[in-house]
């Protein structure tokens, strides 16, 4: 990335380093996402919707590539939840 550029990402970045080149860096993954989200999750609260839970699995890599080769698929019959 150049000095002055624009970054947009998912994870965490350096503050410091951001500064140092004068990049202006940001996190956009939920960015205006968080009134919906609020909204969606109430919703669920109060059992206007109804989410399916097809598996629950420990948090493994094995498990993790799994549960997406299942999405890619199509062939998950509700959601894996991967737990800690």
């Amino acid at each position: 990335m150049k000095q002055g550029g624009k970054l947009r990402n998912l994870t965490s970045y350096d503050d410091e380093t951001m500064s140092a080149f004068d990049i202006d860096a940001e996190h956009t993954y939920l960015k205006g996402k968080r009134p919906n989200l609020a909204a969606l999750y109430a919703d669920m609260v109060a059992g206007k919707i109804n989410v399916k839970v097809g598996e629950i699995k420990p948090f493994t890599v094995a498990n993790l590539r799994d549960a997406h080769a299942a999405a890619r698929q199509g062939s998950a019959a509700g959601k894996v939840v991967l737990t800690f």
